[in-house]
């Protein structure tokens, strides 16, 4: 046998399976076994320690990954691979906020970053390894809004040039996660006694912060009980397009629904009759839709939208991280009654243009809100 070949062989293999530079310190990720949003969540975790502390970066695939630059841009890492290393440091899973974070760039290490939510409550509920990321440094966004573009063309919603584009990502549980909530549209929740009651609770935690209910739901079989602010009520999304648009003047006003839903006009239908606003007009997918179709085509027009008005889904979060929007609008604290979910606090981030705009009626807002 041929040594010298049978050699040249082998360093040939571990070039294509192995990627380049992985014998520095590299960080790679660990999924939460979720959905489009859970993994870009991942990906980004470790995408900032490898930009921050210039560590070699290992992606690792995942659904839909191959139809991003991300797939084009970076050779596929198995972790089975990770015996390559002379050492490998995996983060526990709990264990909290992380300060003062450190790596050894000159060591063969291969660090693995646990899957942590960016919604805060969640964070909260399980105490989950955590860092801050500056989701507004300029380097970075450039960054994974070059590796988290689509390869294949985007079947873009046509949105209107004379009118501010508000994007409304409602989930609402269809086809994936079990919700015990009773939503709006029910005829269980028209009773005037039980909307008072209901009334008067968000009141009293609203002046007295309530109680903490996060340690009662988070063993929950039902994903809002779990995740509650990931599924606001209907409630919720229709005020806060009625705020929006007094926001901004009642000036004309475009409103398309993102949902997981199979009848998102039904929903849109109903909004639009409970805000009952001239100044506005709605737009939804009319045919086709369900939680596990369109959803690249769903994600990357959110990117193109003007504001959003949205619930702690991480789907809809890594929208607002990428997009920066100038009007930003999401819950941050509820309230359960009954099988019904109410939200008690809102927080809402709005752009100095938007300010501006306030300050100087004479400028036009659609310059200072449409960025594409």
């Amino acid at each position: 046998m041929n040594v010298k070949l049978f050699c040249k062989q082998v360093f040939l293999l571990c070039i294509m399976i192995i990627p380049t530079g992985c014998f520095s310190s590299s960080v790679t990720y660990n999924f939460s076994g979720g959905r489009f949003g859970d993994n870009l969540v991942a990906y980004c975790h470790a995408r900032w320690l490898s930009y921050k502390f210039g560590l070699n970066f290992l992606y690792r695939p995942f659904e839909y990954s191959d139809q991003l630059k991300m797939h084009t841009i970076h050779k596929p890492f198995d972790l089975d691979h990770q015996t390559q290393f002379k050492k490998v440091v995996e983060f526990p899973e709990e264990s909290g906020h992380q300060s003062y974070l450190t790596f050894d760039q000159t060591e063969e290490i291969l660090y693995v970053i646990p899957y942590f939510p960016e919604c805060k409550d969640d964070i909260k509920r399980r105490n989950f390894f955590h860092f801050d990321i500056d989701w507004r440094d300029q380097g970075f966004n450039q960054l994974i809004k070059q590796e988290i573009a689509s390869i294949n063309p985007i079947s873009l919603v046509d949105l209107p040039k004379d009118r501010i584009a508000l994007a409304v990502h409602v989930r609402t549980g269809a086809g994936w996660d079990r919700v015990i909530q009773i939503r709006s549209q029910a005829d269980e929740v028209n009773n005037a006694a039980m909307e008072d009651e209901l009334k008067k609770l968000i009141e009293i935690k609203r002046t007295s912060r309530g109680t903490d209910q996060a340690a009662n739901v988070s063993t929950s079989k039902f994903a809002d009980k779990k995740h509650p602010l990931k599924f606001p009520p209907d409630s919720f999304y229709i005020e806060q397009i009625k705020k929006t648009s007094e926001l901004l003047s009642d000036l004309p006003l475009y409103v398309h629904i993102f949902t997981d839903s199979s009848n998102p006009e039904e929903l849109m239908n109903y909004y639009k009759a409970a805000v009952n606003k001239p100044n506005i007009t709605y737009g939804c997918r009319k045919e086709g839709n369900r939680h596990d179709q369109n959803v690249l085509d769903d994600f990357f027009n959110l990117l193109r939208f003007d504001g959003i008005i949205r619930g702690e889904s991480n789907l809809a979060i890594m929208a607002s991280r990428i997009a920066h929007y100038k009007i930003d609008i999401f819950p941050t604290d509820y309230l359960w009654h009954r099988n019904r979910l109410a939200i008690t606090d809102v927080q809402t981030t709005i752009q100095e243009c938007i300010e501006l705009y306030h300050k100087n009626p004479g400028t036009s807002i659609f310059e200072c809100t449409r960025s594409n």
